[in-house]
């Protein structure tokens, strides 16, 4: 990777140094353009605490990083794109209590959390 990466994509590196993870890289060109769009993507999973009432989930810290700031390398056109997946898997009911940031609300909002259950 570039030494000048910086940003949230930093933590790239950390990740794939995690059991089980996996490195996910994407290359797609528009047919009779010059443009090419690049995408670059780690995963790995690991548990979280279990039991009864709120649980809460250090996402900068299971990702190694103190900022989800994006790295300038991520800039398409007038945005900066960085996103984070989590998926929570489990075989008991889990709900959404509350996040920080807040629930973003496109097109005013963009940064912030979004919920797909």
């Amino acid at each position: 990777m570039i030494s000048d990466l910086d940003g949230f994509s930093l933590a790239f590196v950390s990740m794939t140094n995690e059991l089980n993870a996996a490195i996910l890289v994407s290359a797609v060109k528009e047919s009779g353009k010059f443009n090419w769009v690049y995408s670059l993507g780690t995963r790995y999973s690991t548990n979280i605490q279990v039991g009864a009432g709120d649980h809460k989930i250090d996402l900068l810290d299971l990702l190694g990083v103190n900022s989800l700031s994006p790295s300038p390398y991520t800039l398409t056109q007038e945005f900066y794109v960085s996103t984070v997946m989590l998926a929570i898997i489990s075989n008991e009911t889990v709900s959404y209590v509350s996040s920080e940031p807040g629930l973003a609300s496109p097109p005013s909002q963009l940064k912030g959390w979004y919920i797909s259950l």
